[in-house]
């Protein structure tokens, strides 16, 4: 979950995938009301402190149970969580055949460009 505080996003796709999840605990507030997101999809005051220690000092400590735009990360500015996990894993990918296929690009750029002497 510090992926949203993060990148200040909630959900995959966005805040309504909570309302179908089953594997996180909702917990009621004083009403009898349960979250209706986690807490770390909600506007925190220090978002490096919860980055560092895991403690999580919301802006609005009714947010759980009544997000909205202005003490939540529901509707953000920018993309939804599922991109910035897709970029992270694009960029891993990228680095992890670089790493692999260095060898074999090297072969291929010393052999068909030799004229320009290309050290890899």
């Amino acid at each position: 979950m510090s992926f949203y505080v993060q990148f200040q996003c909630c959900g995959v796709d966005g805040y309504t995938d909570f309302n179908s999840a089953t594997k996180w605990t909702k917990y009621n507030n004083a009403a009898g009301n349960p979250m209706q997101i986690p807490p770390t999809c909600c506007k925190l005051k220090d978002s490096d402190a919860f980055l560092k220690d895991q403690t999580a000092e919301l802006v609005d400590n009714d947010c759980p149970w009544n997000p909205s735009t202005t003490n939540s990360n529901q509707n953000t500015v920018g993309p939804p969580c599922s991109q910035y996990l897709f970029n992270v894993l694009q960029l891993v990918f990228s680095v992890c055949v670089v790493v692999k296929c260095r060898p074999v690009l090297h072969h291929c750029l010393v052999r068909f460009f030799p004229e320009h002497g290309l050290l890899c």
